[in-house]
């Protein structure tokens, strides 16, 4: 391949380099959407994936290893090159109905603002990444696999639709750029792809900040050396207890736009009268918090966690595919299960916001960027609650793990029923598909546990996550709640 530019990735990217991330859609079909209508639906795709991947050349770009410092790099190919496969666009068709394919009870309606809070019904993977998709960096180079993965599967009633990119070229913010750059071609509108540079912008920026005087050992917030054998070792015990005993699994829940601004909006005015501000993340984080442990009040067990914070507003960064995200710690200290039954919700909020708040600093950035260039890292994770025989001698404290990825735009992709090819009214001009459910898929090596990561779009909010069973009957008692 004749090279063009090869352009370096960050420490940050090389910490998530194992794993893949695919945004996934199911819509509705229009009713009269026939096997024309179909065709000119997967036509309309391909070629609107081949135009984003035409105007971004990094998709058509390659993953290699430089060895010499120990990163990743992309290899970005020459214009007048013919790439073998710029990307990678598959399709599928299933002749019964969605509802039948995906093992539902009754058929999905589509999503709108006012739609009931619910769970969604579990995704099957193969209807959104084709099975020979790579997860891994070294995947993907050891295979030559097109960075960008348009999978599409067509149903009797529906269509789901996955984008899929390796995580080390990815956050959910660079993913939900080609989520809308793809949108923005279905609907012939003008969008810009991300520069292009030999050298990595994340990194230039990080050692333009000003270097603060040094304070001691920066912490990475709940992550902690892989290197050593007694963190590993903790985090799969932690792992195998977390799934074997007490049933942690994956589940995705749907809130309404309605009920979150209702929510938000009765949080920030409690916060205001303290004259606090919080935000719709910072509700929502504790909203999680307290409903998962509803249940728990009295249990010897504090809690805390490690969020992400986008780096891109403080770096002057906007249009940065790469991974831009850096942990600090969900809560300034770990709160005992009896204090955080006792604290409002905007409490708990403001809570979060001092902790997002203190960690938003040059010398955090630089701290933990320089922690992370310097060895591999594992979620840090204490003796479980199971094990309190191993020498412990406070109480266990949960960590979980969390990233607000609200507006990442990786739910924002939209089907007009002009990529049907179908002959509409003038009022109908501009009209979409219905959405029936939207998925952000994470594949990694490792199953999720104890996690939640959310995601929005105009319909309201998607909650994605892996937890103990209890605590999931708890957040969705608490989500009906919202409703009454």
């Amino acid at each position: 391949m004749l090279v063009r530019l090869s352009t370096s990735l960050a420490a940050v990217d090389h910490a998530v380099a194992a794993m893949g991330l695919c945004s996934g859609f199911v819509f509705e079909l229009p009713p009269d959407c026939d096997a024309a209508a179909r065709l000119a639906l997967l036509q309309n795709l391909h070629s609107a994936t081949r135009r984003v991947t035409a105007q971004w050349a990094l998709l058509r770009g390659r993953p290699r290893w430089l060895d010499e410092d120990k990163i990743w790099a992309i290899d970005v190919p020459d214009e007048t090159a013919t790439e073998d496969k710029p990307y990678l666009f598959t399709s599928a068709t299933v002749t019964t109905t969605y509802t039948v394919a995906a093992g539902l009870s009754s058929p999905l309606t589509p999503l709108s603002p006012t739609s009931p809070c619910t769970v969604q019904p579990q995704p099957k993977t193969a209807f959104f990444r084709h099975d020979a998709l790579p997860t891994s960096f070294q995947g993907y180079a050891d295979a030559n696999a097109s960075l960008l993965a348009v999978h599409v599967t067509t149903f009797a009633d529906a269509v789901t639709v996955g984008l899929s990119a390796p995580h080390g070229l990815f956050d959910a913010t660079g993913l939900g750029l080609a989520v809308r750059a793809l949108s923005a071609e279905l609907h012939g509108h003008v969008w810009q792809a991300p520069a292009l540079s030999s050298e990595n912008a994340l990194d230039v920026a990080i050692e333009s900040l000003p270097t603060p005087p040094s304070s001691g050992p920066v912490a990475l917030p709940g992550w902690t050396s892989a290197t050593s054998v007694g963190p590993v070792v903790k985090f799969l015990v932690n792992y195998v207890v977390e799934k074997a005993w007490y049933r942690d699994e994956k589940k995705y829940l749907f809130l309404n736009e309605q009920v979150v601004s209702r929510l938000v909006q009765s949080t920030k005015a409690e916060a205001a009268v303290e004259r606090r501000w919080v935000s719709a993340g910072d509700t929502l984080t504790a909203w999680l918090l307290k409903s998962a442990h509803r249940e728990e009040v009295g249990e010897q067990l504090s809690i805390t966690g490690s969020a992400v914070y986008t780096l891109r507003k403080m770096l002057s960064l906007a249009n940065y595919p790469h991974n831009a995200m850096l942990p600090y710690p969900l809560t300034p200290d770990p709160i005992s299960l009896d204090r955080l039954a006792s604290l409002s919700l905007a409490e708990l909020a403001y809570l979060h916001r001092r902790a997002l708040e203190a960690a938003r600093t040059p010398a955090h950035a630089q701290g933990v960027v320089k922690k992370m260039e310097e060895a591999r890292v594992v979620p840090e994770h204490s003796w479980p609650q199971p094990l309190a025989f191993l020498g412990r001698s406070a109480p266990p404290v949960f960590r979980w793990i969390s990233s607000n990825q609200m507006s990442s735009g990786v739910a924002d992709l939209a089907l007009p029923l002009s990529a049907f090819g179908l002959d509409r009214p003038p009022l109908e001009a501009g009209q979409s598909a219905g959405l029936l459910a939207y998925y952000m898929l994470v594949v990694s090596p490792i199953r999720d546990h104890q996690v939640f990561r959310f995601q929005a779009n105009k319909c309201g909010i998607f909650l994605e996550g892996s937890m103990r069973r209890s605590r999931w009957r708890s957040v969705e008692k608490t989500m009906r709640e919202l409703q009454r």
